[in-house]
């Protein structure tokens, strides 16, 4: 379960490490387009992820670039380290 933005910009980076199209990842995550255009947008400017396009112009690809990639092991890290509750 989602619980916060940086918690969907995570899942957003996870589910992109090898690439995955638009409406599959809009299925995955159960977010409205607008939502999902929203964070897709904000990810490229920060340069999180990259959007290909295949020759035919049709197909868009969204992949983690290496700085999303960081991203996700800081967050993982901070996740682990505190937010993970020891018994």
């Amino acid at each position: 379960m989602l619980e916060g933005k940086v918690d969907l910009v995570a899942a957003i980076l996870d589910s992109c490490i090898n690439g995955s199209s638009k409406q599959s990842l809009k299925d995955k995550l159960d977010i409205t387009s607008g939502l999902f255009d929203e964070y897709l947008q904000m990810l490229s400017s920060k340069n999180l992820v990259s959007i290909l396009i295949d020759k035919s112009g049709k197909s868009e690809s969204i992949k983690t670039t290496e700085r999303g990639e960081r991203f996700l092991e800081l967050y993982d890290s901070i996740k682990t380290r505190y937010l993970t509750t020891k018994i």
